[in-house]
């Protein structure tokens, strides 16, 4: 799996022959091969320490030290942990950018693997496993043999490459900024303009050893929303006496599913609404003051799906009708609402 990775980016690296076969390439292979070791150790050593979105520290310095050995000059502190180097190739040709994700997912690893990961983390207030779950770890080796390949035919690479290991692909933790956003408006552009920028991403659905490409998107633009639905406490015994938030969240959970599946066309414009978590209440007989929710919508398209969410929590008033809901922009929050009198 690995190897067949460096293969791909190792091809998309060498933007004169990115279209050569890989056995017109033997140096490809050749690299690939002599490196397949390393990369697996490297993977493996991301994946027992992994880190939340800008909390990377430790898998920024251990990148930054490696392309420091590659005999690279590494610029760190990039939208707080990002990492960035410049390859210059001994040829002509184009600046191209290759780019990683480095930082992990709130999941507990119950692999039983010996290179699983035990680390924890706070998360939305609470403690949390942390894992790498979506193959950021993967990725981050993956560039960093690709760096040490190209490192080593310098002299017949056409062009330059810009390395980039980014930090809180996930998200950055509201209120935080980071990610690319961040990258980019802290100036990651500003003095090597690439003519094209690569990613890859392992996907668990596709055989070792193989590797997947498909015309037209792939991967779905992704906004997060946050609802707040707000009630009035009561006694579980009684609940005229209040409003109950549980209720309407259950009303709004099932009600905004038809943003997809009346509202969207899914001939022309796939998309995803998945609620991700749900925190209202603590014990069994009390009707609690509020429930928060928080979700994403995957598009290829954004249109007016956030603005679609908006309506069914509007009409989601269920058992909560003297509630007022209103919304936000990208992260949406329904909620505020003026308490029953």
């Amino acid at each position: 799996m690995r190897r067949s990775l460096l293969l791909s980016a190792l091809l998309l690296a060498l933007p004169a022959l990115a279209h050569a076969q890989d056995g017109q390439r033997p140096e490809v292979t050749a690299a690939a091969q002599r490196l397949q070791a390393q990369v697996v150790e490297w993977r493996r050593d991301f994946h027992q320490h992994p880190e939340l979105s800008n909390r990377e520290a430790r898998t920024s310095a251990e990148v930054a030290k490696r392309l420091r050995a590659m005999g690279l000059k590494p610029k760190t502190g990039i939208a707080h942990h990002g990492v960035v180097a410049i390859i210059e190739g001994g040829k002509p040709g184009p600046k191209i950018a290759l780019r990683a994700d480095m930082d992990a997912l709130p999941v507990t690893e119950q692999t039983g693997l010996p290179f699983a990961s035990k680390a924890t983390d706070q998360y939305r207030g609470q403690t949390v496993g942390v894992m790498h779950a979506c193959g950021h770890d993967a990725h981050t080796a993956t560039l960093l043999g690709v760096a040490e390949a190209l490192v080593s035919m310098k002299k017949d690479l056409p062009g330059q490459v810009m390395l980039i290991f980014q930090p809180a692909e996930e998200g950055a933790p509201p209120p935080e900024e980071g990610g690319a956003a961040l990258m980019l408006k802290e100036g990651l552009f500003a003095d090597f303009k690439p003519e094209a920028v690569f990613g890859l991403h392992v996907f668990s659905s596709v055989q070792a050893g193989q590797i997947a490409v498909r015309g037209g998107p792939l991967m779905a633009a992704s906004d997060r929303f946050g609802i707040k639905v707000i009630g009035r406490q009561t006694h579980g015994s009684a609940p005229w006496n209040g409003v109950d938030p549980i209720v309407a969240t259950a009303d709004l959970v099932g009600t905004a599913q038809t943003i997809v599946s009346r509202r969207a066309n899914l001939s022309k414009q796939p998309a995803v609404l998945t609620f991700g978590a749900i925190n209202g209440g603590i014990r069994y007989n009390i009707i609690p003051d509020e429930v928060e929710m928080v979700g994403t919508i995957r598009t290829f398209r954004r249109r007016h799906a956030p603005a679609d969410l908006r309506r069914p929590a509007q009409r989601g008033r269920a058992h909560g009708r003297r509630a007022r809901c209103e919304g936000g922009d990208r992260h949406l929050r329904v909620g505020g609402a003026t308490r029953p009198r």
